[in-house]
């Protein structure tokens, strides 16, 4: 499975807003692991950010702007996988994140965002479990793992379009 570095987690954690400056800050500071994943310039500028000010998610991103959005996106989408073939208690807004990936560019989801993220999205007071889902997010989960299809966390901007790129190495069948 793949896995983000400490630190890339904590930072997507932030940026999506389930970590605040203060938390991320705190993280920081506390962290042990931090000073091994970094070369002991990047942590100095890291520590050094002032997290009072009004720009510090900027400043932060601008530092962490090397990590890989790809993998981060490859990371996320494997866990809302999980959730639908789990059925677990995330399983309905899993579904709701596959049709706004579909809608964001991620069509190689198909039916399991237009059709099951739709119905989730649109009728979930009657939302209920649906095996044909758990199995479309077993095929799309052995594509991710198999570099079937790869995540590139990048928007594609030879279409000109705001839609996520990823790269599509399935043999047509």
């Amino acid at each position: 499975m793949i896995e983000l570095k400490e630190i890339e987690g904590k930072y997507f954690d932030l940026m999506a807003e389930e970590m605040t400056i203060k938390e991320f800050e705190n993280w920081v500071y506390q962290s042990k692991r931090l000073e091994e994943e970094l070369n002991k310039d990047e942590y100095i500028d890291l520590i050094s950010i002032n997290y009072n000010s009004k720009s510090a998610k900027d400043e932060i991103s601008k530092f962490l702007k090397k990590i890989d959005k790809g993998r981060f996106e490859t990371v996320q989408l494997l866990n809302l996988l999980d959730s639908i073939i789990e059925g677990d208690e995330r399983e309905e807004q899993a579904l709701m994140k596959m049709y706004d990936f579909c809608r964001a560019g991620y069509d190689f989801l198909g039916l399991l965002g237009y059709e099951h993220g739709s119905n989730a999205v649109h009728s979930s007071d009657c939302y209920i479990s649906c095996p044909s889902a758990k199995e479309l997010a077993e095929e799309v989960k052995n594509w991710i793992l198999n570099k079937q299809i790869v995540l590139t966390g990048e928007l594609d901007t030879m279409a000109r379009t705001d839609k996520w790129h990823f790269i599509d190495n399935r043999s047509e069948q």
